[in-house]
């Protein structure tokens, strides 16, 4: 069984505003749920539109 660990990542505050707005879009209850979301979908797509590889994109920086 694996522990989970808390780590800090900062972003900047309109990164922070979409991912709260994103967050209350899809229904999740945090950031780290929408993250999650966010990664499982980009690793099990084949193909992910032009405009959703940019925004991902985006968060990452």
């Amino acid at each position: 069984m694996s522990t989970l660990e808390r780590k800090t990542v900062n972003v900047m505050s309109d990164v922070k505003d979409d991912l709260v707005k994103l967050k209350s879009s899809l229904g999740l209850s945090n950031e780290s749920d929408t993250i999650r979301f966010l990664l499982t979908l980009y690793n099990t797509s084949a193909t992910i539109p032009t405009e959703a590889v940019t925004a991902l994109l985006e968060l990452r920086k």
